[in-house]
């Protein structure tokens, strides 16, 4: 698997775990549960938080040095676009 798609993969994997998250989230909230008892919906929504811890992990180590050299860029002060970096020219 090549890399543009594995962070596909971990990316679609993210997006099913917060809205799974968020769903359950909701459902726990004031309204009456619905398909499960409140327990059963506390149960998925700890599910749901471990998942998308999990999967946000993977995509924070998959971009970890596009991360580490954003975050010296933005402190050393350069020039950052919605391209990427471009260096400021000399004077």
């Amino acid at each position: 698997m090549n890399k543009s798609k594995l962070n596909y993969a971990v990316d679609m994997g993210l997006l099913l775990a917060f809205s799974s998250l968020a769903l359950s989230g909701l459902s726990l909230w004031p309204f009456r549960p619905i398909f499960f008892t409140r327990h059963g919906w506390r149960g998925v929504h700890r599910l749901a938080a471990l998942f998308t811890l999990g999967m946000a992990t993977v995509h924070i180590l998959l971009h970890g040095r596009w991360i580490a050299k954003m975050t010296r860029m933005v402190f050393e002060g350069s020039h950052i676009t919605s391209y990427g970096c471009i260096p400021e020219a000399p004077n």
